[in-house]
């Protein structure tokens, strides 16, 4: 058994889970790496993670935290990868989101990087934040689009190629991917949530305590589909009021792509009359999260077990999803939830009208406790000591 887990991975600081400086994967790590501290409390982890301004080298419990690659340096890259030619007796874990490393080509040069490692006896485990499905479906088909799909697939291929195992978070993901041995689904954790009164947290948010709220949680980026959701929101929708809670995600900080929808997705709100938040701080997700009475997620396609979802599952609330997200039912757990709750997928899925939105919103808010009971049946069956304990295994097999 391996004396050391090595963990590349982007990184929150000292004290922090949530940061505007680090990309949505960090959040993940670090919370799934405390729980896993927690089980092996006699094993080193070693996170090796990237440079930060102000962000420093720190120590928690038996976690080690040490920051040795840079976002778009292709030789901190190369020096990362010397770094873990030295643990080819430990085990290696990647938490891989592909605009991660800071650019495309940072990206291919870690995965060329990654075959090389495997080709010189390193066991790596790598989990897959997204997977990325169809490019013409997000964007339209264009010589781009179809350029980008035939990249992507080299890109997995390759992946593949220099892991010894992969963690995807769905079924659906996995089928995608080819469904090797090697794939293995572990679904995305879901932590306890505080106990914070709604009415209090309302209070604070200058939020009516007699209307309905649905929030829209995380990052703002086009395959979300938060423009396209607002293009379908009335003008009114009676006493139910839409939040959209989020900003732009680091990686895309000088995307003029981003700052182009994100501008579109703020003028849209306001001309709807919907509240966009911008980045919610650590310290304010639960107040947010507490005072919603459902969570919506209008994503153009599917490519990864959200990690907003899992907070909807954390705080109880009852979730509303795009058509597009159906391919979730395909992982055992959830079909089993909705089996045992007599819930149809229609009940809880739209289509991309505005009239289907609207009956959807009205049946999960007028039937709110038998999709609350879903959320405690998912939370349950994906509760962060067993997904730890399921990465584990994973590891050591």
């Amino acid at each position: 058994m391996s004396k050391k887990l090595i963990v590349v991975s982007s990184f929150p600081d000292q004290g922090e889970i949530h940061s505007a400086q680090t990309v949505g994967v960090a959040s993940y790590t670090k919370t799934l790496l405390q729980a896993m501290a927690a089980q092996n409390q006699w094993r080193e982890i070693v996170v090796l993670a990237e440079k930060i301004p102000t962000y420093q080298n720190y120590r928690e419990g038996n976690i080690e935290v040490e920051r040795v690659w840079e976002r778009g340096n292709l030789g901190s890259l190369w020096r990362l990868a010397r770094r873990l030619q030295k643990h080819v007796d430990d085990q290696v874990l990647v938490e891989f989101e592909i605009n991660e490393f800071g650019s495309p080509l940072a990206t291919v040069w870690f995965v060329l990087l990654l075959i090389l490692l495997r080709w010189s006896g390193v066991r790596v485990t790598l989990v897959m934040h997204q997977v990325v499905g169809d490019f013409v479906a997000l964007e339209g088909k264009n010589f781009t689009s179809v350029i980008k799909n035939l990249v992507k697939e080299i890109l997995y291929a390759s992946i593949k190629l220099g892991t010894d195992k992969m963690i995807v978070f769905e079924q659906e993901l996995k089928n995608y991917l080819g469904g090797d041995d090697k794939i293995i689904v572990v679904p995305h954790f879901v932590t306890p949530a505080p106990a914070i009164d709604q009415a209090a947290c309302r209070q604070e948010l200058g939020w009516s305590q007699d209307q309905h709220y649905l929030l829209c949680f995380g990052y703002i980026a086009p395959y979300k589909g938060i423009r396209e959701l607002l293009e379908l929101w009335p003008q009114q929708l009676g006493s139910v009021h839409l939040i959209i809670a989020g900003g732009a995600n680091p990686n895309h900080a000088d995307s003029p792509q981003v700052h182009t929808y994100i501008n579109q997705v703020q003028e849209l709100a306001q001309a709807k009359g919907v509240e966009v938040t911008g980045f919610v701080p650590e310290e304010k997700m639960p107040l947010y999260l507490s005072a919603c009475d459902a969570m919506i997620f209008p994503y153009k396609i599917f490519m990864s077990s959200s990690g907003p979802l899992a907070f909807a599952f954390s705080y109880s609330k009852p979730v509303i999803l795009s058509s597009a997200l159906s391919p979730y039912l395909q992982t055992a757990d959830f079909a089993k939830a909705i089996a045992d709750l007599d819930i149809r997928l229609s009940d809880f899925t739209y289509a991309p009208t505005a009239h289907d939105l609207e009956k959807v919103i009205s049946h999960v808010l007028n039937n709110r406790e038998q999709f609350v009971s879903l959320s405690q049946h998912m939370a349950a069956a994906r509760s962060l000591e067993q997904i730890a304990a399921q990465t584990w295994e994973v590891l050591e097999q």
